[in-house]
């Protein structure tokens, strides 16, 4: 088999699925997933393969796994949020796309589907959508205004203790504003209940990593599990990160279609690593 990077072989499955290969694309996210098998990406795509495939159930199940381990992953918010519409549950849909607006609330793609979908529940469309306070306090935080998103995280996430989302949030906001006891105690909290979180990972082993704590080695483990080229941990810490960007090259699969009595590959059983 020929070597592919990761980086490149993402954009293989985008364009299987742009072009209508859906077979192929879950093909190949599969065979991602077999060498590492807590590679998010590979799971979003997968997901997305699935979704377009109309295979809506098993792509429910790898949106939510991608967003077991990032809860700000966009794209996972989307994909079930269009799952939701098909199906009719407009106030679920609606839901998960404003997940997605507050991550991107400058993205006007992401406006337009929420603007749709709150124009079918009201009658009228909206002729722009109001900042949420979630999308309020995640701008807060990208400008820079650290005390006044944490101050606002706090509050949401008062109210919405379930949202993880929020608390990951909250942790890079501490952190960014140098409170790292209280950015350190939120995200073990964060890794009590959801182990492979990759931005808590990230930042505690950063955290520990400053304080020579020997521990941060199975945080960064983690997160180089979750993401192997460490592109998250780039656009977390920037050059500084602990964990250097990285090409990672793979082999590439050498996919053979399905005869037509075969059973498409989309259906197989995917083995789900956490």
């Amino acid at each position: 088999m020929s070597e592919i990077t990761l980086r490149e072989y993402n954009e293989l499955i985008a364009d299987c699925i742009e072009e209508g290969r859906y077979s192929e694309a879950a093909a190949h996210a599969k065979h991602i997933l077999a060498i590492y098998p807590k590679y998010i990406t590979a799971y979003r795509l997968l997901g997305e393969a699935l979704l377009e495939a109309g295979q809506d159930e098993a792509a429910m199940e790898m949106f939510r796994r991608a967003l077991s381990a990032d809860p700000e992953n966009l794209l996972a918010w989307v994909g079930l949020s269009e799952i939701h519409n098909r199906r009719g549950n407009l106030e679920s849909a609606i839901w998960h796309m404003e997940r997605a607006f507050e991550l991107e609330s400058n993205n006007a793609l992401i406006e337009e589907q929420l603007r749709q979908l709150q124009g079918r529940r009201d009658g009228v469309e909206p002729r722009r959508i109001q900042l949420t306070r979630g999308a309020l306090a995640r701008l807060y935080l990208k400008g820079d205004l650290l005390s006044r998103a944490v101050s606002e995280f706090r509050k949401l996430i008062a109210e919405q203790p379930e949202r993880i989302d929020l608390r990951v949030a909250l942790a890079e906001a501490l952190w960014r504003n140098e409170q790292r006891l209280e950015a350190s105690e939120l995200c073990e909290q964060i890794l009590d209940e959801l182990p492979y979180c990759l931005k808590a990972n990230l930042l505690l082993g950063d955290i520990w990593s400053g304080s020579g704590r020997e521990e941060a080695r199975l945080y960064l483990r983690r997160a180089t599990a979750l993401d192997p080229e460490h592109r998250a941990a780039e656009a977390l810490f920037g050059s500084d990160s602990v964990l250097p960007v990285r090409d990672v090259t793979v082999p590439l699969l050498d996919y053979q279609p399905s005869g037509p009595s075969e059973q498409p590959s989309w259906m197989g059983e995917v083995e789900l690593s956490f």
